[in-house]
């Protein structure tokens, strides 16, 4: 059973030598958590607790220039970074899925 909580930042970055976002530009994110437990789960995690964690986490990302943050930070590093800063704080994380506007993503969900 898998349950999750959606959460936005903006932030503006470089993706140095790219051929178009090779200039400082931004996007306002959104970050998918999906925490796990068993199927036969009452509840996985409350989705307070959820928010709790997630947004004292993701408030070092919001409205700063992810260069400062991440030497490159495309969808990919940044869906790492922030499960690697939950990992620890959410107990059964299973996946981060991180949105560059509308349509693209990247997922991060540690091999088992």
């Amino acid at each position: 059973m898998r349950v999750g909580r959606s959460f936005h930042v903006d932030s503006s970055h470089v993706l140095p030598g790219h051929p178009k976002c090779g200039v400082m530009h931004g996007h306002t994110y959104r970050f998918d958590v999906l925490v796990e437990g068993p199927d036969e789960a009452e509840m996985v995690m409350d989705f307070d607790d959820i928010r709790r964690h997630v947004d004292a986490f993701l408030e070092g990302l919001d409205h700063v220039h992810l260069n400062d943050v991440l030497p490159m930070p495309t969808v990919e590093n940044l869906a790492r970074h922030v499960f690697a800063g939950l990992r620890e704080k959410i107990p059964g994380l299973a996946l981060i899925r991180v949105w560059e506007g509308d349509g693209k993503f990247a997922e991060f969900e540690p091999r088992r």
